[in-house]
């Protein structure tokens, strides 16, 4: 039998999901893919002596970031593309798409992987939206683009991985846009429920269901014919609930312009909204109302949305923290919560991601900081603002 693989950090301060402080110096100890031990450093120097040891001053260990939303197949085009407008862009990955082969687009979703993981994300929610093609059926049944959680060391872009099976992994269109209402509500009395889509992103979509009219309306129009919807809505969720009953725990995604009944049909269904702030300031020259997120208590998370191939999650959560009037320490904290405790619940990993606890995966930052309080507050302030990263392990592996 082999003998595990054993790591020990030591001499860093943790982010303890149990306690309203760190933990300061304390060690983390894994074996293989899993941690086994987390305890103060004097302890951990007798206990795990044989351990492979990385040993860090002014440091804290922090659960790794997930990305709630981002499109690694179009990383290629960001990297050579420059547009000015969210419809420049829709144009743009429409031929992209067309005009790229699977080896393409397979090679540009490693380098949006590989940049993830520089930036300290060790999961993400990515969009197969290039699969929005003649393909539709696959087994007898009406295979839309699919939401995925994907393993930045594990992917295999098979066919198999790439069309999902509803049963299994639930609904998760695109935007409402990508896809006619007959056949999203065909869809879904294939699929167990939602798991994700897109939900106002621009200005123009409130137009596109209030009063059939606008830039998006004219543009899906002319790109697709599939904008022609047969009734006018107030909102979105009206909308929505005319094809599908929304089951808890749904990641909308942007939200840009949603009523505040909106917002509170989202509280309501115990729903999540991931706000990509960096893209829809770029993109649409909008983004979300924190401080109105916030005062609803909405259970937020982040997402790159990929833009400009840059996958720098925590510039989006500064751009978050500088855009409320609330206490920013506190607001910190949730920000990062966002990032990794809450973002695991949100897509079914709470079990192995999120935190840095004994029995989940091995899978964590290592981050510089220079701060002598022991709040979590104010850590997580200091980690979004200035916090360097020096190592990345995911599932026991030190891959930075």
């Amino acid at each position: 039998m082999n003998a595990k693989k054993r790591l020990a950090i030591w001499n860093a301060d943790i982010i303890w999901c149990h306690a309203k402080n760190i933990l300061t110096n304390y060690s983390v100890v894994t074996a293989d893919d899993k941690i086994i031990d987390v305890l103060p450093t004097d302890a951990a120097k007798n206990k795990y002596s044989k351990s492979i040891v990385y040993e860090f001053e002014k440091s804290i260990i922090v659960p790794g970031f997930i990305d709630c939303h981002s499109h690694f197949e179009l990383t290629s085009l960001h990297e050579f593309y420059r547009y000015s407008n969210l419809f420049e862009l829709m144009i743009a990955s429409g031929q992209w798409h067309r005009n790229s082969s699977l080896d393409d687009i397979v090679k540009s979703c490693r380098v949006g992987q590989q940049k993830s993981i520089n930036n300290g994300i060790v999961y993400s929610v990515d969009w197969v939206s290039c699969l929005f093609k003649k393909e539709r059926y696959v087994n007898s049944k009406i295979v839309l683009p699919m939401l995925e959680i994907i393993d930045p060391l594990g992917i295999k872009y098979s066919s198999q991985k790439l069309y999902c099976d509803f049963d299994e992994y639930g609904l998760a269109p695109h935007s409402l846009y990508m896809v006619d209402m007959k056949t999203l509500s065909k869809a879904f009395a294939y699929a167990n429920k939602l798991i994700s889509m897109h939900i106002a992103e621009d200005s123009s979509e409130t137009l596109w269901i209030n009063k059939h009219c606008g830039s998006l309306f004219e543009h899906c129009k002319k790109e697709s014919s599939i904008s022609c919807i047969n009734k006018y809505y107030t909102n979105f969720f009206d909308l929505l609930s005319d094809s599908f009953c929304a089951s808890p725990g749904v990641i909308y995604v942007h939200g840009v312009n949603l009523t505040d009944c909106d917002l509170d049909t989202i509280k309501a269904q115990k729903s999540y909204l991931c706000l990509c702030p960096e893209s829809n300031l770029a993109l649409t020259g909008e983004t979300v109302d924190f401080n109105k997120i916030i005062k609803k208590h909405i259970d937020f998370l982040l997402g790159t949305d990929s833009y400009g191939a840059n996958y720098d999650i925590i510039s989006n959560a500064q751009i978050l923290l500088s855009r409320t009037d609330c206490d920013k320490y506190f607001l910190a904290n949730k920000i990062l919560n966002a990032l990794t405790k809450t973002a695991a619940k949100a897509i079914g990993l709470e079990n192995c991601l999120g935190s840095v606890e004994i029995g989940k995966n091995a899978t964590f930052l290592i981050m510089s900081y220079n701060n002598p309080s022991k709040s979590k507050d104010v850590v997580a302030y200091n980690i979004i603002t200035s916090g360097k990263i020096k190592k990345i392990i995911i599932d026991g592996e030190v891959i930075y």
